[in-house]
């Protein structure tokens, strides 16, 4: 591997070397782009961003919807990483204290996230069953992405990505059984984990509810006064994780 440059707390990748993230993950985003597995699938367009740097967060949201084109996908992309993108971007630039960046050739800054999806494609219509060739329990994509970045921390957003965890965590598949709400308040003591000695990684898992108006009955119920301080509590704890990792906070993993 080359000569690691620092910037701003974070490690700049140099762009050559077979062992550098970047390769690697350059090489699963070119398999994950020529793959014609889903028959449901009529434009197979995936969305993938790319990291400019070492990054040790990753994040994990259901998937893209809509009907996308090739040729438009550029500004499609760029709206997806702005204010546009009003349920989802939103929310994770506040998570990020500003600071949400998982793509540098849009961003041009280093990057702080990995941005990945249980559905890799854009999907029209219904959502139907998740391929297994994204997101399965068994070299799945999302298992290569896992091993490749190595995160300290992954943030699993809405019920899907949850349960993708829960496989590796009894804690968070007993919790996940009593519903997401629950699941999310039995992190006040502790985030989740993912353990796994075959792809080498040891990862915080933290779980929260998507930000879209269909789940605007459980964020009310968060946010009442049963669970208020709870709620509260948990999201300034992911915010000072992230800060930390990020080299900007004074917490500690």
């Amino acid at each position: 591997m080359g000569k690691l440059l620092r910037q701003n707390n974070l490690t700049i990748l140099p762009k050559t070397g077979d062992l550098t993230m970047d390769y690697e993950l350059g090489k699963l985003h070119e398999a994950i782009s020529h793959c014609e597995r889903c028959s449901q699938l009529t434009t197979k367009v995936p969305l993938l961003f790319m990291p400019n740097t070492e990054v040790k967060i990753m994040v994990v949201t259901q998937g893209p919807k809509g009907k996308v084109s090739r040729s438009d996908f550029d500004d499609v992309k760029k709206r997806i990483l702005s204010p546009a993108n009003f349920f989802m971007y939103p929310f994770l630039y506040t998570m990020f204290n500003g600071r949400f960046r998982p793509d540098g050739a849009i961003d041009k800054e280093p990057s702080t996230v990995y941005w990945t999806h249980m559905r890799k494609c854009f999907m029209e219509g219904k959502e139907g069953n998740m391929p297994d060739t994204c997101s399965g329990r068994e070299d799945s994509y999302l298992r290569k992405e896992m091993r490749i970045v190595n995160p300290k921390l992954t943030i699993a957003v809405g019920k899907w990505a949850a349960g993708f965890f829960a496989e590796y965590d009894d804690r968070l598949k007993t919790e996940l059984e009593k519903g997401l709400c629950e699941a999310f308040l039995q992190q006040k003591e502790r985030f989740y984990r993912m353990n796994d000695s075959e792809l080498g990684v040891d990862a915080e898992i933290a779980i929260l509810p998507h930000p879209s108006g269909i789940n605007a009955s459980l964020w009310k119920e968060l946010g009442e006064n049963r669970h208020a301080c709870t709620t509260v509590a948990i999201l300034d704890d992911l915010r000072r994780k992230i800060a930390d990792i990020l080299g900007d906070g004074e917490s500690t993993l």
